[in-house]
């Protein structure tokens, strides 16, 4: 195969134009300039030369006049083909006739006609040319150079005035950085989002928050969110993108501001709206469990004037039946069986008035007797009487838990409520984890901390409600949580649930002393 010398300024241009030659079995010199392809033709003597139009220095049209007119007979009669994205066949015909150059294929072609191109030129081997007089090339390269000067300066301008245009008109901000992330350009549309027309240089990170500015330019696209005071005229939010050019020739950046006071505005309200809708849904919860609270209270005032005179009763008869017992009125297995059956009913009485007391509790605010209650020893000593043959009780208390101000016996209930139902989550077994720690704001942290199945959002939503059970049967009230958060309201502190697949964490949040 043939030995083709391929001249092109840039870079991937010769890289292409090789990978196509070197797959058809041709061996592929290549020079950057014209300059660099005389000496390789005048070294190597090529069997032809693929050459493009416009380079720096001497361009194609003064390297095939040199080849032609040179001292060396072998360069000068080495085939050419004009390989180019600038000239037309028309536009380089004129010079192409003059100085032998057999054909000019166009680089927008399909790549098959640059080699078919070659294969027909080296076919028809070495060229022939008689060539005229310098002035004759000087009139023609003039020509072609002017021509072609022209059309690039009318071209530039054309695109200029095109990103001029794009430029001004853009509904966003944009700022053109060079290689050291200076501004060299900004459009109007930066300079009334900003409010400043000094944004060139260093100017245009005033769009950045001072933690976010760039001391050099960054290899890789940025995304930021600024907050930008701009004195009297208000405040503005910007969503700033800077993204560097991807262009190995050009080295710097381009960075669009887009002005998004009216989205953040929007999401503003959209914020307050939703929160103004928690706040009055947890009125009308706060109302509504007030309301229960005040019926049960009132139906449990009732309902303990009629369990109490029951009770009461109860113990006459007792009573009663044991003097005739006592003094032989009636017989030892007569009594024993009925002092039994009232044993029985004495104790339902008496879950009906711990029930009734739960509502007395529910439905009213308990005379306390706050007192100072050291935690650390308070949960140990409750650690200790816990637990079970399935349960285990670990406690994790700092020693530097401050002490709370608290009834010692609610304290105390508040946790029995929380350690019953820490239990019933975990039917198998598993561990409740006890643990204390001073809190923010003057305040002492418990939590119990179980390793049950958790609840469901909706459970752990309903889980203060009164009356609210997920327990089947008739031995639970669904009060037992309610009663613990209003023992912790009470004492000026709060309990929240945390739930999870992992189990459920009840932390109780109490003022120090």
């Amino acid at each position: 195969m043939a030995t083709v010398l391929v001249v092109d300024d840039v870079t991937v241009n010769r890289e292409v134009m090789s990978t196509l030659l070197s797959c058809r079995g041709h061996e592929v010199l290549e020079a950057r300039d014209g300059i660099d392809a005389l000496n390789v033709v005048r070294d190597r003597h090529p069997d032809l030369v693929v050459s493009d139009v416009l380079m720096p220095g001497i361009d194609g049209l003064e390297l095939v006049h040199r080849l032609r007119t040179g001292a060396d007979p072998l360069a000068a009669r080495a085939p050419v083909i004009f390989y180019t994205a600038n000239y037309l066949d028309s536009e380089t015909r004129p010079f192409a006739d003059t100085y032998g150059v057999s054909r000019v294929v166009l680089r927008s072609a399909d790549p098959s006609e640059l080699l078919d191109a070659v294969d027909e030129v080296l076919r028809s081997g070495p060229v022939d040319v008689s060539i005229g007089a310098t002035v004759d090339f000087d009139r023609v390269h003039s020509k072609a150079v002017n021509a072609k000067l022209v059309e690039k300066t009318h071209a530039l301008r054309h695109s200029e005035r095109q990103f001029e245009a794009m430029a001004t008109a853009s509904p966003v901000g944009i700022a053109l950085l060079d290689a050291d992330g200076h501004a060299v350009y900004v459009n109007p549309r930066l300079t009334e989002i900003t409010g400043s027309s000094d944004l060139t240089g260093d100017g245009w990170q005033i769009c950045l928050e001072p933690g976010d500015r760039i001391g050099a330019l960054p290899g890789e696209e940025r995304r930021f969110r600024t907050h930008l005071i701009r004195g009297d005229d208000g405040e503005r939010w910007l969503r700033v993108h800077l993204r560097p050019f991807g262009d190995s020739l050009l080295e710097g950046a381009v960075v669009m501001v887009d002005d998004i006071s009216d989205v953040v505005a929007a999401e503003n309200r959209v914020t307050q709206e939703i929160k103004r809708r928690q706040e009055e849904a947890a009125a009308h919860d706060a109302d509504r469990m007030d309301c229960l609270r005040r019926m049960a209270g009132g139906v449990a005032e009732d309902f303990d004037d009629v369990v109490g005179a029951m009770l009461g009763c109860l113990r006459m008869i007792r009573s009663s039946i044991t003097e005739d017992r006592d003094a032989g009125r009636l017989a030892a297995g007569t009594a024993t069986g009925l002092l039994e059956d009232l044993a029985m009913v004495t104790r339902r009485g008496e879950r009906a008035a711990e029930l009734t007391a739960r509502l007395l509790a529910l439905g009213r605010s308990e005379v306390n007797e706050p007192t100072a209650v050291d935690v650390t020893g308070f949960l140990r000593a409750f650690a200790r009487e816990a637990g079970g043959a399935d349960i285990l009780v670990d406690t994790r208390l700092a020693t530097d838990t401050p002490c709370v101000s608290i009834d010692r016996r609610a304290l105390d209930r508040l946790l029995q409520v929380l350690f019953r139902n820490a239990c019933e989550a975990m039917p198998r077994g598993g561990i409740v984890t006890i643990c204390s720690s001073a809190g923010p704001a003057s305040t002492v942290r418990i939590e119990l901390v179980d390793t049950g199945g958790g609840m469901t959002p909706e459970v752990r939503r309903r889980a203060f409600e009164p009356f609210f059970t997920t327990k089947t049967g008739s031995r639970t009230a669904g009060l037992g949580l309610s009663i613990a958060q209003q023992i912790a309201s009470q004492a000026g502190g709060s309990l929240r649930l945390h739930s999870g697949d992992g189990g459920t964490r009840a932390e109780i949040s109490l003022p120090a002393c």
